[in-house]
């Protein structure tokens, strides 16, 4: 796909991720940070059953692990940029009802600053899902299962996919989450149903801290676009590299029990 065509095509997204948003409640609602679940579930459903129903060597015969790997990440990087510059250009240029509302006239003021709050929203769960897609596909690629039921897997896929951002956030909450996570199967459920309400307060916190980022990426005229730009491709970048040297270590490491176990 061409440059122009792949800018149409996240056009055509990032309107589609603005309609999720105006239907998860708009602004006051995705504030939240209820929305990262969802985006989780559904994301790992889909992939998951992407890849039941097809390989990802069938797509890059040839290829090794690394070298997919690197085309992965390559694309999530390219498409992430590219949705920064969009949502920058956008705003920076007041062309918001453009982009989001196919050119409806007679907004006023108070419109276009709900229009521009909505087409931060909706960049930041597109790149959020982008983030996420390519984590879901690293995991198939090293056929590590991450299940978006278990509160571990759903902590280690928020320090994934969006933007490594829950260690700081958590501190030393983190650090005695690990019998919260171990308890005796008797009280199994008791102490998934407390992970989770954990979990969720940091995934609020950080949803707050991605949205507060992308309007400050956006607010600076002339300079949001290439902000924008630059810190998607960045941190999407730097979390596929993440994903790949967990993953990579965690398969070494079952391969290296697997002779034992027999």
């Amino acid at each position: 796909m061409d440059k122009k065509n792949l800018k149409d095509s996240i056009r055509r997204e990032l309107k589609e991720a603005a309609k999720d948003i105006v239907r998860l409640g708009g602004w006051q609602d995705f504030r939240s940070g209820d929305w990262v679940f969802r985006l989780i579930e559904r994301t790992f459903r889909r992939k998951s059953e992407s890849a039941a129903s097809e390989s990802i060597f069938a797509k890059y015969p040839g290829h090794t692990h690394e070298q997919i790997a690197h085309k992965l990440i390559g694309a999530a990087s390219k498409k992430a940029a590219l949705a920064g510059a969009i949502t920058g250009a956008a705003v920076s240029a007041d062309e918001l009802v453009a982009l989001f509302t196919a050119g409806e006239a007679g907004v006023g003021l108070p419109a276009n600053m709900a229009i521009a709050a909505i087409a931060i929203c909706a960049e930041v769960f597109y790149t959020a899902k982008i983030q996420l897609e390519v984590v879901a596909e690293l995991g198939n690629l090293y056929e590590i299962a991450l299940d978006p039921d278990e509160p571990e897997d759903i902590l280690t896929i928020l320090n994934f996919a969006l933007g490594g951002a829950i260690a700081d956030l958590a501190g030393n909450r983190l650090m005695h989450m690990g019998p919260q996570f171990s308890k005796a199967v008797v009280g199994r459920y008791y102490a998934k149903k407390e992970a989770f309400e954990t979990v969720k307060r940091l995934a609020r916190k950080l949803s707050y801290r991605l949205v507060r980022r992308s309007v400050a990426n956006a607010v600076v005229p002339g300079v949001s676009i290439f902000v924008g730009a630059m810190w998607n491709r960045r941190t999407t970048k730097i979390i596929g590299r993440t994903v790949v040297r967990h993953f990579s270590l965690r398969q070494q490491s079952a391969n290296r029990t697997e002779p034992d176990a027999r």
